[in-house]
């Protein structure tokens, strides 16, 4: 309770005792009037009172107000003389640890700076390994080209001397076999073509070197052409044009090694003149077809062709071997075979 409060709280309770004490010894009409005029007073007491307490009451607000008000003030004019009461060590120190954490930023600028600058570098050499090392794998790659290139040509050139070894094993089976025939049978073979000039005829000389005899047939194409400057004969020379051409086909029974196939095929319209100038060939080809003595042995073929010409530094007859197959195609074509073949006499 405050201290207003208790005063007037003492007073109004003796002042009560003081009156009801004197009221007792009154009589009865003196008490009425004084019981009226104590109410009277009474009201006016505790309209009073109220009174009182609202101007005490509003009293103590502002009193408890302006005492806020000036703690306020006394705090903030604290707060100001504290500010102001800094030390100069503590300003020093944060002045210090200013400096510092400058210098500190600082260190961590050039940490980064060189971080930046050693990332450069590491990349830059990078980048050379790279390319150094694509050179060296180009070089690389260049020479297991020129590696694989080699090899494909050895391995080419190994290819070519086992088929040429694996050719000449052949050729040396075949010599055997063929030597074996004619240790056995008969084994023909044509050595060239003469010209009988008186006689307007040529023969295929034809051989039997084997140890039986044969039987078989002679298949030839003869064409006389004009040589014109041709002086050398070799394979696949121009032919000059065609003077004279036929076919034909003649037989023989029995031929052995001392008593070969002759074989007469006359040339019609040979001169004889024109062959000693120089300035007709003859071309004979053909095919000898025939049987080695050997019943379960297939027949044998050999092909031939010759050329006989006059040599005009010589004078003599010469005969050279041409290719038979070629040589034949073009000596039907120019004939016009089969339609040319020589009547039978």
């Amino acid at each position: 309770m405050r201290q207003p409060d208790k005063v007037l709280a003492s007073l109004r309770s003796f002042v009560i005792f003081v009156f009801l004490f004197s009221i007792m010894q009154l009589p009865p009409s003196q008490f009425r009037i004084i019981r009226d005029a104590l109410e009277s007073l009474m009201r006016r007491f505790a309209s009073l009172t109220e009174t009182v307490d609202k101007r005490g009451s509003e009293t103590v607000t502002g009193i408890n107000n302006q005492t806020e008000v000036q703690n306020k003030a006394g705090e903030e004019i604290q707060r100001q003389i504290s500010s102001l009461a800094i030390p100069q060590a503590e300003r020093e120190a944060s002045e210090s640890n200013q400096e510092r954490r400058q210098a500190e930023n600082r260190r961590l600028q050039r940490f980064v700076i060189w971080v930046n600058a050693a990332t450069a570098v590491f990349t830059l050499l990078a980048f050379i390994a790279a390319a150094h090392y694509a050179s060296i794998a180009g070089d690389q790659l260049k020479e297991m080209r020129r590696t694989n290139c080699l090899t494909q040509k050895a391995l080419a050139n190994s290819d070519t001397a086992l088929k040429q070894t694996l050719e000449k094993m052949q050729g040396q089976i075949d010599a055997t076999n063929d030597y074996s025939v004619v240790a056995a049978g008969a084994y023909l073979t044509s050595y060239g073509a003469h010209i009988d000039t008186n006689s307007k005829s040529f023969y295929v000389n034809v051989l039997n070197i084997g140890h039986l005899s044969a039987d078989g047939e002679m298949t030839i194409f003869e064409m006389t052409v004009d040589r014109g400057e041709q002086t050398k004969f070799t394979v696949g020379f121009p032919i000059g044009k065609k003077l004279d051409g036929y076919w034909t086909r003649s037989t023989f029974l029995g031929a052995t090694y001392a008593t070969p196939p002759i074989i007469r095929n006359p040339l019609p319209n040979f001169s004889q003149d024109d062959y000693v100038q120089g300035k007709i060939a003859v071309i004979v080809s053909g095919e000898l077809t025939y049987r080695d003595g050997f019943p379960k042995t297939p027949a044998h073929t050999v092909p031939f062709c010759w050329i006989s010409f006059e040599n005009l530094q010589t004078h003599q007859q010469d005969g050279i071997p041409c290719e038979e197959q070629r040589m034949t195609a073009r000596i039907k074509r120019a004939i016009g075979f089969p339609n040319s073949k020589m009547p039978e006499p």
